[in-house]
Order: C-alpha cells, then sequence, then structure tokens
C-alpha cells in the first residue's frame, strides 16, 4: 500500500512504495518514477481519480503503450489519439475475457459461399 508525504520544497505530494519514492503528485499531472507493475497501477489509479478518469500519457513510446494498456484494463479513458488502437484491442481483450470466450472465436463468419451454411441460412427463412 503506497504511503503519501507532502514535500515543501518540491511543493507536490511523494507517494512511496515499500519506501521508495515511486511517483509524485502535482497539481497538473502525476509523474511516474518506479515503473514496475505495481507502481504503474497505483499511479496510473491516482491520476485517473484525480483526472475524472481521463488521462493524457506522456514518456517514451514504450512506457506509453504499456500504461494505456494498464489504464485501459484499470478502466481508465487514455484520451491520446495515437494510443486509439492500443486502447480499443485491449477493450476487446478485456470485454471478451469477462465472457470468456476467444475473440477470433466469437462464432462471425466471412464466407458466404460455404454450401451447408447457406442452407441452414435458407432453412431458417
Amino acid at each position: 500500500m503506497p504511503t503519501r508525504e507532502w514535500h515543501p520544497k518540491r511543493r507536490c505530494v511523494v507517494w512511496r512504495i515499500d519506501g521508495q519514492e515511486a511517483y509524485i503528485e502535482l497539481k497538473s499531472r502525476v509523474e511516474v518514477y518506479d515503473t514496475t507493475d505495481t507502481a504503474l497501477t497505483q499511479a496510473l489509479m491516482r491520476a485517473g481519480n484525480k483526472f475524472g478518469g481521463h488521462i493524457t500519457l506522456t514518456g517514451n513510446e514504450d512506457f506509453r503503450r504499456r500504461a494505456a494498456a494498464l489504464a485501459t484494463r484499470l478502466g481508465i479513458e487514455v484520451t491520446d489519439p495515437d494510443l486509439a488502437e492500443i486502447v480499443l484491442a485491449e477493450r476487446v481483450k478485456v470485454n471478451f475475457g469477462q465472457r470468456g470466450a476467444d475473440p477470433l472465436d466469437a462464432g462471425v463468419s466471412f464466407e458466404d459461399d460455404d454450401e451447408e451454411q447457406e442452407q441452414r441460412r435458407d432453412s431458417r427463412r
């Protein structure tokens, strides 16, 4: 469980996990210093709560992609347009995972030329 401490010189809240500085909370942003899954999860949840469930991610591309996927799993909306594909892919995983189904085996067929499928479809009409 993270602990918080006000840092008067930096004028921010320092969040620590196991005694180590994990992230800081400023008025307009949350800065992540520890990118382990535990720390990143806590920082994303804090940012999501602070900013009404919507966040914008900065940093290098790998970090942003990883954070976008994790934020989406946590139910936090990532507003970066360039991360939309990652957010969508993660939503699909989450939605199908909740139903216990594989998104690639959703019972959708794109092959209309299969004769048996045509017969079944005709018999239902």
